[in-house]
């Protein structure tokens, strides 16, 4: 993981205008919303954070790439049961965590 410069061009304004999280937000709302965004850059395999981890200070959002979420079932066997839909560009990720304070229910991997 790197953090990188986070100047949000105009296309990706308006991809955080149109998330669910910014959806009731007027475009000053998401404005000073997006002031607040760090941005990093994972390279592919980098774990942003595992099943049963607690991180509620953080809440991702995909400007790019893709991020598999995957959860091991409670008595199942060893084997992730994987999402079988990848997070994508303009998804939250680790959203229940960030709101709740609970620990992640799954594991996420860019």
């Amino acid at each position: 993981m790197t953090e990188i410069n986070f100047n949000l061009n105009d296309d990706d304004l308006t991809l955080l205008y149109s998330l669910p999280i910014c959806s009731q937000m007027s475009q000053v709302e998401a404005g000073v919303f997006a002031k607040h965004l760090t941005g990093l850059q994972y390279s592919a395999g980098d774990i942003l954070f595992t099943q049963g981890s607690h991180l509620d200070d953080h809440l991702f959002i995909i400007m790019g790439g893709e991020v598999e979420i995957a959860a091991k079932l409670e008595g199942s066997s060893d084997h992730d049961i994987s999402c079988l839909v990848p997070q994508k560009c303009g998804d939250a990720v680790g959203i229940l965590a960030f709101i709740d304070g609970r620990k992640h229910v799954a594991s996420a991997r860019a």
